[in-house]
């Protein structure tokens, strides 16, 4: 089954080419214990990195989302150390696992694990207390999947809000691509305006566990970026 893995990387590059090849060379060295398709261009390189998923793209930051085995972030924790010669000091890659956060940056051309600054540092803390968070009333979009015949009953409405970190919730609905059912329920007021209510990248990830049973997790919550998600049955 292995663990679903949401991950950012912001890659600002000296020589992309050059980014490409130490990727590469990593990837040969590594690949008696990691299985990752051969690459030749950057593009190549991130499906490599994020194991051929589909991933978003906004201003040199990278970001996917996707099941793969436990253990996979030192995978991509290690192809970053490999390019950082090629990188420019800021880039950083930001993975969230099963359980915490981790973050290493490019700073005075080094690698430093877990290096944050104060001001990073505290944000880095909040995005962890956040993704760890299972807690009522403290999820960004809350979830619960019905067949396409039924809707959301009061009892469900209620115990969905009492999951919301926000007092005001938007409705949501989100269909299953490969079955007859759809996930309804409320995101909250500041995540909806964080996505500049644009739910096409949400839409996806949601509606990737909703038709494989294998990305479904016994806690159910999941992490989409910087925002927790209740989902459930």
């Amino acid at each position: 089954m292995g663990a679903l893995y949401d991950i950012e990387i912001f890659l600002n590059c000296k020589d992309t080419d050059k980014v490409v090849q130490l990727a590469a060379a990593y990837a040969e060295s590594a690949k008696k214990w990691a299985v990752i398709d051969p690459f030749d261009n950057f593009d190549g390189m991130l499906k490599a990195f994020f194991t051929d998923s589909v991933y978003e793209t906004a201003d040199s930051t990278y970001m996917a989302s996707f099941n793969a085995s436990y253990g996979w972030e030192s995978v991509m924790l290690d192809m970053f150390r490999s390019i950082a010669p090629a990188l420019n000091d800021g880039s950083w890659v930001k993975i969230w696992p099963d359980h915490g956060m981790d973050f290493i940056k490019v700073v005075n051309g080094r690698i430093e694990e877990n290096g944050a600054d104060e001001d990073e540092e505290e944000q880095c803390e909040d995005e962890e207390e956040r993704h760890e968070s299972k807690n009522n009333g403290t999820y960004d979009v809350v979830l619960l999947e019905k067949p396409d015949d039924e809707g959301l009953t009061k009892k469900d409405v209620l115990a969905l809000y009492d999951l919301l970190k926000s007092e005001t919730g938007v409705p949501v609905e989100i269909d299953n691509p490969l079955g007859t059912s759809t996930a309804m329920g409320f995101i909250a007021m500041e995540a909806g305006e964080k996505l500049n209510w644009n739910y096409d990248s949400l839409n996806m990830f949601v509606g990737r566990i909703l038709s494989d049973m294998n990305l479904e997790r016994e806690d159910h919550t999941y992490r989409h970026q910087d925002l927790v998600i209740w989902l459930t049955r």
